[in-house]
């Protein structure tokens, strides 16, 4: 989630007006598996390719494109945990120690609120995708959690902040992959003031653009 109190329910309205980079198809991209894609599952069930039946090919093209946009959304979201990464790496013990004029917080807490946040928003991707009923926080809950977490991890070290970040990231990533297209189309309501929200938009909105958010503040603070 974000950090930066009451601007939070704007932030999120902000970005799911925004059309999401992870599903655009190309002009021209077809819109299901290739023959050589549904030949190469055949192949793997051990039957000869080209003697598939109306039924089977049905069967198996479902099969080659069911979770093709988590897969896509999955992507997105590692690509810019990668880019978190080698941003974070680079920084000096003296970048390490800077305050950020966003968040107010120091580069390392807000890299270590960015590695610890990905397991907190995976979880509520995964309550809501599987239709658990979900509390409904408040911009002060939300100010209340942030402003303990950078009391508590005031002293993070890089090398600390960095493998959190990695395994955090890694269970998110393996969380997104697993949902459904039903899955990714439930909604629920997180955040008082905000409309519902599906899960989709949950991962682009929450997951992908809370990474995009403080890594942007970080760099802008350091000059990167």
């Amino acid at each position: 989630m974000s950090v930066r109190g009451r601007g939070l329910a704007h932030d999120i309205q902000a970005r799911l007006r925004r059309p999401s980079s992870a599903v655009k198809r190309g002009r021209g991209q077809p819109r299901g598996p290739s023959q050589q894609r549904v030949r190469c599952l055949a192949r793997r069930r051990g039957r000869p390719p080209g003697r598939l039946s109306w039924r089977s090919a049905t069967h198996l093209h479902q099969e080659g494109t069911m979770g093709a946009k988590s897969e896509a959304l999955a992507k997105q979201f590692e690509a810019k945990v990668q880019d978190a990464a080698a941003v974070m790496q680079k920084l000096s013990d003296v970048d390490w120690k800077k305050t950020t004029p966003g968040e107010k917080w120091t580069v390392g807490v807000v890299a270590h609120h960015v590695a610890s946040s990905h397991e907190g928003i995976a979880n509520i991707v995964k309550a809501v995708a599987s239709g658990q009923a979900m509390p409904t926080f408040t911009v002060e809950m939300l100010d209340a959690m942030n402003h303990k977490h950078a009391q508590e991890n005031a002293n993070a070290t890089k090398a600390h902040t960095l493998v959190l970040h990695q395994k955090n990231a890694t269970a998110a990533a393996v969380a997104v992959r697993a949902l459904s297209d039903d899955q990714l189309a439930k909604s629920a309501t997180v955040l008082q003031g905000v409309p519902a929200m599906s899960v989709e938009q949950m991962i682009t909105g929450i997951l992908i653009g809370h990474v995009d958010e403080h890594v942007g503040s970080i760099r802008k603070t350091v000059g990167a």
